[in-house]
């Protein structure tokens, strides 16, 4: 766990919901793993959110334990589109983060 959050990341974290573990985490200056792995479950959710993830859960289902529930009711498509985008910059600068 890293003293204080690093700056890119805070800043990309600004379009997720505040509610949403991912910016919390973030925000709290989590492990940069923790954060791949975050960032990951939470893109593969939206790349179908009415969909099924592997292990059977429901996306949707997924995407509320992991604080995106009261957001999703108000977003749209294009909401959640920018959304996967800045989750795709999360996971790849922490994925960079983590290998140093």
């Amino acid at each position: 766990m890293s003293d204080k959050p690093h700056p890119i990341l805070e800043e990309i974290a600004t379009q997720l919901p505040e509610s949403s573990q991912l910016f919390l985490n973030i925000q709290s200056g989590s492990d940069y793993t923790e954060i791949v792995s975050l960032a990951q479950e939470d893109m593969s959710c939206f790349e179908n959110v009415e969909g099924t993830l592997k292990d059977g859960q429901s996306a949707k289902s997924v995407l509320h334990q992991n604080g995106y529930q009261k957001w999703l009711e108000s977003s749209d498509e294009d909401d959640q589109l920018r959304v996967y985008g800045a989750l795709s910059l999360i996971l790849e600068l922490a994925q960079e983060l983590a290998e140093d």
